[in-house]
């Protein structure tokens, strides 16, 4: 249980410290006259991986195995990174 525990605090941890340079970027290299809509794009992609997150753990939680929920989300988020970093490889 006490390994639960220190594992979510250092996903926290790990988001904010992702989030909070991300977030500043997107407020301060835009523009001026272009910033309110960076933003605006910037919160509905959040809201938009929120909600297929949402819809991808209801459809797993038909999966009777929490092991192969996980690995499954493993892999999901294995091919999701690796898709992300080859089109800005190749495409930048």
């Amino acid at each position: 249980e006490w390994l639960a525990y220190i594992a979510m605090t250092l996903t926290g941890v790990a988001g904010g410290i992702f989030l909070i340079p991300v977030t500043s970027f997107i407020q301060t290299h835009p523009p001026k006259e272009e910033r309110g809509k960076a933003i605006a794009v910037s919160n509905f992609l959040d809201f938009s991986g929120i909600m297929v997150g949402a819809g991808v753990l209801w459809g797993l939680s038909h999966i009777p195995l929490p092991s192969f929920r996980i690995a499954l989300l493993g892999g999901l988020s294995l091919c999701v990174g690796m898709g992300l970093f080859l089109t800005r490889k190749y495409y930048d």
